[in-house]
């Protein structure tokens, strides 16, 4: 039960009222009532009917509680654990008295989890007491409780205000408040003083910082600094060796002068005076240009990093000529001079130019450094090294000379070094002799040694790995593919098969069965291969299997490779194929005459293998894409395409006579093979070649382009548009029109009138 307290105030004028509840405590003897059991007499009196009886009061004779409660603290805990004054918490006394005379507390920040109760010391009827409080500084708005408690959990660092009012069973508030200051303290490293470590240790490390950033920007101003001195070092040393590469290049050409006029002079003179004189200048004259070759030789060698360019010869044999060369200047200096070999002949990959200086310097130091009748011995022999398939060619030059002193064999092979002492003091030299043959060796990927004798001589020993033929090597690996793809299963060797077919086709003609072995081996990977032994028999397979590629020898039997590929380029059919020309014959003029004949590239043995497969590759990667882009490379509208020659004409002509029929949905395949003058056969490989399409194909691509080209300038329909370029179906002009561009006829057009 309510009742409800009205007055004005005469202050705001304004209605106010208060409500007072009653239940059984205060005499109902129900809190549950009828409803509409309501009744007032005339004396005042109210009747109500509940479910107990009925209740009856006069409302004039109600009294209310005007007492004005005053609130206290009575207990406060700490994480569920109640305080007592003079507790000690973890060796702290939190209160030192009662709660109730406290105004303040402070606590720990391990200790922000509380419970503070309070209670209004009002007896009459206390379980209406009511309360309002508030934390300030952490509660935004009043908490009205009917239990005296408040608790609070994790509350920051800072000091807070709990106000607290209350009010007796009448609702009769006190005015004043209960006030209590609570102070939560700070950890220890959010004290003031840790922040003034804090500062002091962040400008110690900015100093630090600093200070790095000064001493590793000064090691850095010194290192580059250093490589800046470095690289002016260098670039002076460049300059000096440009300028020594330059002279030297510069003494070449009057060197060639001088040699040429005394050699021509040499053979013309009868007076033995005079010729001795002459041999004088030209000995001297090579000697120099000997000389200046070196000085290039090691520039090469220092600035592009010299590689080597491998032929298959018979090495005994050259060491053998190379020795020979030098019986003359034996003579003249009564050495004892002999060659010995312990095997006739050996075949063997080397670089010819690199291994005849290695010879030859090692030669020209012996012969220099040995006095009159003298000894000096070269012998070559073949070693096979123990628990290895590998065999080493041994090259021994020893001779009877001054020796070289025990001090200086450990550098010898260094750049520019020269050993000085009385015996060699009036020898010329520029010290990198020895260094080119060392670095000569190394390519060759092998290994010379020194053993010398002050005053008894020097053995130089050169070993360099005898590696087999690649002749032998490739074909091997080629044995060892067939082999392979014999044990295939057949489900396997029709997936090879379909491999295979895709792979292009690839020509290789030689009159020498070895040669044409060692370049399948070489293709056989990547390429199917064909092999004819002479241009004739070439000519028979270029015409019957039309290849993608064709590598051709120049020297053959019946038909030459400049014949060939004259006969190849002014035949419609197969002008297309590409052909390089692989000769012997290096002169530029041959070179000139094979390029002339229309080949797309000539190619001088002894060659590079990773170079002739990169030639290779690049042509077959052009005319792959040559293919790939023909749809873009066709403008329908003025009938070009961008192809070359005798292909350019041949492509110009099918496009033309599709265009010219391009309405008729009679105008097929055979008829255009008929307009352009060649069997269905020939014209289908020259335009696959050509084009990557199959006649039908390009006619129908033709057709379409001229669709796409209606579709987007003209305002017919789409149908219209399907006559109009020879299809019969609309149905399949538009398959194929979608399969073609990706979207549909109808689409294709909004797109342009968008």
């Amino acid at each position: 039960m309510a009742c409800i307290y009205c007055n004005i105030n005469p202050t705001t004028k304004k209605l106010e009222y208060n409500v007072v509840t009653f239940d059984e405590n205060d005499g109902l003897v129900s809190s549950i009532f009828n409803q509409n059991a309501v009744f007032k007499n005339k004396q005042g009196k109210i009747y109500i009917g509940c479910t107990n009886g009925y209740t009856v009061f006069d409302p004039q004779t109600i009294h209310f509680n005007e007492i004005v409660p005053k609130p206290y603290f009575t207990s406060f805990f700490i994480a569920n654990d109640e305080l007592e004054p003079g507790q000690k918490i973890k060796g702290r006394v939190i209160l030192n008295s009662s709660i109730v005379n406290k105004n303040k507390i402070e606590l720990k920040y391990n200790e922000k989890n509380f419970t503070i109760n309070f209670s209004a010391l009002s007896y009459i009827h206390p379980e209406k007491n009511r309360y309002r409080y508030k934390l300030k500084g952490f509660d935004e708005d009043w908490i009205e409780s009917k239990t005296g408690s408040a608790s609070y959990n994790n509350l920051n660092q800072g000091t807070y205000q709990l106000i607290v009012y209350a009010s007796n069973n009448d609702n009769v508030w006190c005015e004043q408040p209960l006030t209590l200051e609570i102070i939560i303290r700070p950890p220890f490293w959010f004290t003031w003083w840790a922040f003034v470590l804090y500062f002091l240790m962040a400008m110690l490390l900015l100093w630090y910082i600093v200070n790095f950033n000064l001493r590793k920007q000064k090691r850095e101003f010194e290192s580059t600094q250093r490589i800046r001195e470095a690289k002016q070092l260098h670039e002076i040393d460049e300059m000096k060796f440009r300028f020594f590469t330059n002279i030297s290049h510069e003494f070449r050409t009057p060197l060639t002068l001088i040699i040429s006029p005394v050699e021509k002079l040499l053979g013309e003179t009868k007076s033995e005076e005079e010729k001795s004189l002459l041999a004088i200048i030209h000995r001297n004259a090579n000697g120099l240009l000997e000389l200046v070759n070196q000085l290039l030789d090691f520039r090469k060698l220092d600035v592009q990093k010299d590689s080597l360019n491998i032929s298959v010869g018979d090495v005994v044999a050259f060491i053998k000529d190379i020795c020979y060369s030098f019986t003359e200047l034996a003579n003249k200096k009564t050495i004892s001079f002999s060659f010995s070999t312990s095997i006739s002949e050996l075949r063997m990959e080397f670089d010819s130019e690199k291994m005849k200086k290695i010879v030859v310097n090692l030669l020209s130091n012996a012969f220099k450094f040995t006095p009159n009748r003298g000894k000096i011995d070269v012998n070559l022999s073949l070693i096979q090294q123990l628990n290895d398939d590998k065999k080493l060619l041994k090259i021994s030059i020893s001779d009877n000379g001054i020796g070289i002193p025990a001090k200086d064999l450990d550098r010898i092979f260094e750049r520019f070094y020269r050993v000085e002492s009385r015996e060699n003091g009036h020898q010329t030299g520029t010290g990198v002799g020895l260094h080119i043959v060392s670095e000569y060796v190394k390519l060759h990927q092998g290994d010379i040694g020194v053993e010398s004798v002050e005053g008894k001589g020097s053995t130089f020993t050169v070993m360099i790995p005898a590696k087999l033929q690649i002749y032998e090597e490739m074909i091997a690996e080629h044995l060892q593919y067939e082999e392979i793809k014999d044990v295939l299963s057949p489900d396997e060797e029709l997936i090879e098969e379909e491999y295979r077919n895709k792979l292009p086709l690839m020509l290789v003609v030689d009159d020498n069965e070895d040669f044409r072995n060692f370049i399948s081996a070489l293709f056989t990977e990547t390429y199917r291969i064909l092999k004819a032994g002479d241009g004739e028999e070439a000519l028979k397979i270029i015409l019957d299997k039309m290849p993608d590629l064709i590598i051709c020898d120049v020297m053959m039997p019946k038909m030459d490779g400049f014949e060939l590929c004259r006969l190849v380029k002014q035949d419609i059919r197969i002008s297309h194929i590409p052909i390089i020309l692989l000769t012997a014959k290096a002169g530029d003029e041959n070179k000139y005459k094979g390029l002339e004949a229309g080949a797309e590239d000539y190619i001088a043995k002894p060659f590079n293998m990773e170079m002739l497969s990169l030639k290779v590759s690049r042509i077959i990667e052009r005319q792959k894409k040559t293919r790939d882009q023909f749809k873009h490379k066709v403008d329908i509208t003025t009938s070009e395409v961008q192809i070359t020659s005798m292909d350019e004409k041949f492509v110009k002509k099918a496009v033309a006579l599709v265009e010219a029929n391009i309405s008729s949905s009679d105008f097929l395949v055979e008829d255009l093979c008929r307009e352009m003058g060649m069997s269905r056969v020939y014209f289908y490989k020259k335009i696959l070649s050509l084009t990557d399409k199959t006649p039908s194909e390009f006619i129908r691509f033709i057709r379409l382009k001229r669709a796409a080209d209606l579709l987007e300038k003209s305002q017919m329909f789409v149908n219209e548009v399907a006559f109009q370029v020879g299809f019969n179906d609309p149905k399949y002009f538009r398959k194929y029109f979608k399969t073609e561009f990706g979207v549909s006829p109808n689409d294709y057009k909004k797109k342009f009138l968008n």
